[in-house]
């Protein structure tokens, strides 16, 4: 769970950066806040990936497509269950 924590952290942390990034006027200071987005993103998609969340790390991990979609399914069931 700690892996999925990190995950939800790195996301926030993107989506602040960028809204930061909207705010400032002058090029060569937004222009450090974009290469520190690009790096947070970076490390939020090699996160992601070893979660499986992307194709490849799905393959890399032995995940069928019709595997992935079930795993999916069975969390949307979940969640939805403890939402309601």
């Amino acid at each position: 769970m700690l892996a999925v924590k990190l995950a939800c952290e790195q996301a926030d942390q993107v989506a602040a950066l960028r809204r930061q990034a909207s705010a400032i006027r002058r090029p060569e200071l937004r222009l450090q806040f974009l290469y520190a987005i690009q790096k947070a993103e970076s490390a939020y998609l090699s996160t992601l990936s070893q979660l499986g969340f992307t194709p490849t790390a799905r393959a890399r991990l032995g995940l069928v497509v019709a595997q992935a979609a079930e795993t999916e399914s069975r969390l949307s069931r979940f969640t939805d269950r403890r939402a309601g």
